[in-house]
């Protein structure tokens, strides 16, 4: 990147869908801007008209300023285009604009904001002769300054590299005639078993003194269940996608339903010809279980219909690794254990390296191993003698050698 280049942090507009001065979102360090007269009840924080080719309509933009300093700020319009997600997407300032960047003429692209105040900034959207039906999107885009900064750019960390944050209001024009609304699910969604990774130092805290060894294993904590699916739009205008997803534990007789968002599903707006990714997830999955998860797929087209677009079915198994990995342990341990003391056993009772004594009349099992100052038990057992421990003269015991 060349020294002094411009990067934009753009906070996309898409999440200024509120309505009226009251609920204006300030993402700019508190500069904003909504309409003042907003024409759709359903979508007041965008401005949103249904201009034929060769019409024009005059508006006004409301700029306001929540902090206790002043401002300056840069509005300007700016084009849709077409992001790699199938989102709301806005060319840079510095590219050129063929659509709304040119439809929309600002009465002003620079103004003065003290602390708290709000301006109107008239404005005229003009749609070409030429202008063929469906829908064109844009924005009106803020970015803000410190009025003592005017003419001198601000560069962060000693990079070279100008940071300039920018907000915006979205545009919507839709040019009667052949509307087409269309959306496809595609084939190739996808599911994946996510694991929120416990740090050594988490699991050392939680863990008591005996299994801190566990620690050393792989460690897991919540987990979560991601899956994702892609949505095609083939007409000419944005339509919205309702996304429904039901999650049980199928492991037990009924099946327990753990997540279901059937009542608040999330809805994107999809724009023209785009391809949409939609990434969901299921959180906090159970520590056991087989998890069966149906996901919906509904288009809302602009009238309120709902046309249902098919569904898919992912499952899996859940089950906490570590928790295996310390029971092969523990099994392995006991393993080594049994077969360390059983080694020692042999070794301990087969009286190798000890000499042969030939037991004298009147001698006693007690009496020898005291004059060999071992255990009586264990010299029986040496020598396989079992209850009532009674020697015979000339019998042979093996008895350790006189040190």
């Amino acid at each position: 990147m060349k020294k002094g280049a411009r990067v934009f942090v753009m906070f996309l507009c898409g999440i200024l869908s509120f309505g009226g001065m009251a609920s204006l979102t300030y993402a700019v360090g508190g500069v904003g801007g909504a309409p003042l007269n907003p024409l759709n009840p359903d979508h007041k924080g965008w401005f949103m008209y249904q201009l034929g080719a060769g019409e024009s309509y005059e508006d006004v933009f409301v700029v306001k300023n929540t902090t206790n300093q002043d401002w300056l700020v840069e509005v300007y319009p700016a084009d849709q285009i077409p992001s790699s997600s199938g989102g709301f997407a806005l060319k840079q300032k510095v590219e050129k604009m063929e659509a709304m960047g040119v439809w929309i003429k600002m009465a002003t692209n620079e103004i003065l904001l003290k602390a708290g105040q709000a301006k109107k900034i008239p404005f005229t959207i003009s749609i070409p002769q030429d202008a063929i039906p469906g829908e064109v999107a844009g924005a009106i885009m803020m970015e803000k300054k410190s009025p003592e900064e005017k003419e001198k750019p601000t560069f962060s960390g000693g990079t070279g590299v100008r940071i300039s944050l920018r907000t915006g209001t979205r545009v919507y024009n839709t040019i009667p005639g052949n509307v087409v609304e269309e959306l496809t699910l595609l084939e190739g969604s996808s599911a994946k078993l996510k694991v929120k990774d416990v740090t050594r130092k988490e699991c050392f805290k939680k863990m008591s003194s005996i299994t801190k060894l566990r620690c050393f294993l792989p460690r897991e904590g919540i987990k979560s269940y991601a899956f994702s699916h892609k949505i095609k739009s083939a007409g000419n205008i944005s339509t919205q996608v309702k996304f429904e997803t039901i999650a049980k534990d199928i492991s037990g007789d009924e099946g327990e339903v753990i997540f279901d968002n059937s009542e608040k599903p999330p809805i994107f707006r999809v724009s023209p010809g785009a391809t949409f990714d939609y990434n969901g997830a299921i959180p906090n999955l159970p520590k056991y279980g087989e998890i069966e998860l149906v996901s919906k797929v509904s288009m809302i087209d602009r009238n309120g219909v709902e046309t249902f677009l098919g569904e898919r079915t992912f499952s899996t198994m859940t089950y906490p690794k570590n928790d295996i990995l310390s029971v092969v342990l523990a099994t392995v341990s006991g393993v080594i254990l049994l077969t360390l003391f059983s080694v020692y056993r042999k070794i301990k009772y087969s009286g190798k390296g000890w000499v042969v004594q030939k037991v004298k009349a009147g001698e006693t099992i007690t009496e020898i191993a005291k004059e060999h100052n071992i255990d009586w038990e264990f010299l029986a057992k040496v020598n396989g003698i079992g209850q009532p421990y009674i020697l015979n003269k000339g019998d042979k015991l093996r008895v350790p050698p006189k040190k």
